[in-house]
């Protein structure tokens, strides 16, 4: 509490929360995805066998004969029918005989497409103190959430916002504590702000002291406002202290669902020390301290009073800009016609824009075996149809747009050393 002002403490018990994809066989053809990290665009080249010559076979087979069969693989392959060889990993040939595989390339034409590249979309969870002292401060955040909001958005930035706190608007008598965020973030509508699939409102009072349990408690609930390839930010205004510590809610943040939490900072506008207005603060928030420490962010001091929001806020949003990513993950495009997509042969290869080798980036089966190493992983190993890459590689990458990644089809893909 501040001063004499006392507070309502609620257990979250005593509140109600709510919110106002046969697999395919193997090519017949190879083909390459080639993404050059060149500005805003990637260059995507697609190529696959040309017509009259089979790929140098791995494992030739025994000759056949074809009206129009093309010449053989490099390995005693025979005659394959419409000059397309056998499978890519040797065999039996296409209708006409058996020919050689492709797995070590062939003859090939090639057609260019253009992607543009994104920057990650961002989500942002918000638990705001409603304690009977934060009646100010939940006006002034209420009043400068759309420019937070519209700040990043104007960037081209696809953002999410979740805001964990009792419904509003503040004021009146007796007075509230909570917020009712109006358009064109939110609806406008008390209590049923929620304005999906951009702004959630969760109905639930904040506590001075347990704006981190409330940001945890709330996750299921919240989830699906989220997406799993955003950049994450949670952000807490209180003017008192969190009774768990930072190392708590770093492990449990650190402890949710695999990949959804790879790149995620903290935000915090709180009390940041010794405060001259003896009604600004009941205590300082020296565990939001750490965590803006671990985060590397700036916090917004709630002791300079209500006419430093909107600074507060605007700062805010520029360093979500400031450390906006690549997406780092590409659509697998769909393969030439006649031709089928086979998840086990793809490679990925990265080489930079200053200079030597490509660097192969390895196969991980999913985003929970990213290590120090990094990799690459599909969406959904069973039915993929993006490619993402690691947290680490994703870093690399963002630092070099010059750079170039090479996604190989048609060849066994190399997974990670173990």
């Amino acid at each position: 509490m501040r001063g004499f002002v006392g507070r309502a403490k609620q257990m979250a018990s005593d509140h109600t929360t709510r919110m106002n994809f046969t697999r395919p066989s193997a090519f017949v053809r190879g083909w390459l995805l080639r993404v050059g990290l060149v500005g805003a665009g990637f260059l995507v080249t697609l190529a696959c066998s040309a017509g009259g010559d089979g790929g140098s076979g791995v494992n030739g087979g025994d000759g056949g004969s074809s009206a129009s069969g093309g010449s053989s693989g490099n390995t005693n392959g025979g005659n394959g029918a419409d000059g397309f060889g056998g499978s890519l990993i040797g065999g039996n040939g296409g209708n006409g005989g058996n020919g050689g595989g492709l797995e070590d390339g062939g003859e090939c034409f090639a057609e260019t497409k253009t992607a543009n590249n994104t920057v990650r979309p961002v989500d942002i969870i918000w638990a705001l103190d409603n304690s009977c002292s934060m009646t100010q401060e939940a006006a002034e955040v209420q009043n400068n959430m759309n420019l937070f909001a519209g700040a990043i958005l104007t960037q081209g930035i696809d953002v999410h916002v979740v805001v964990i706190s009792e419904s509003g608007p503040p004021g009146g008598f007796p007075p509230k504590n909570g917020v009712c965020i109006p358009s064109p973030l939110g609806s406008g509508m008390c209590p049923a702000d929620t304005n999906l699939p951009t702004y959630a409102r969760i109905d639930d009072s904040v506590a001075s002291s347990n704006s981190l349990d409330k940001l945890l408690e709330h996750y299921p609930t919240y989830k699906p406002v989220l997406r799993q390839n955003a950049s994450k930010y949670f952000a807490v205004v209180t003017d008192d202290n969190s009774s768990m510590p930072a190392q708590t809610f770093i492990d449990s943040v650190n402890a949710l669902d695999p990949g959804w939490f790879d790149s995620w900072r903290f935000f915090g506008v709180y009390c940041t020390g010794s405060c001259g207005n003896p009604l600004a603060c009941a205590s300082t928030g020296t565990v939001y301290t750490e965590l803006t420490n671990y985060s590397g962010t700036t916090p917004g001091d709630l002791c300079l009073g209500q006419s430093n929001f909107s600074g507060v806020f605007t700062a805010l949003a520029k360093a979500v800009v400031d450390g906006t990513q690549l997406d780092c993950q590409w659509e697998i495009p769909a393969p030439p016609p006649g031709q089928e997509f086979d998840s086990k042969k793809v490679n990925v290869t990265y080489t930079p824009s200053g200079g030597g080798g490509s660097q192969e980036i390895y196969y991980v089966p999913s985003a929970a075996d990213c290590g120090p190493e990094g990799g690459w992983y599909y969406d959904n190993p069973q039915n993929p149809t993006k490619i993402l890459v690691c947290p680490n590689t994703c870093d690399q990458l963002s630092g070099d747009l010059n750079g170039k990644v090479d996604i190989a089809f048609g060849c066994a893909r190399v997974e990670v050393p173990r």
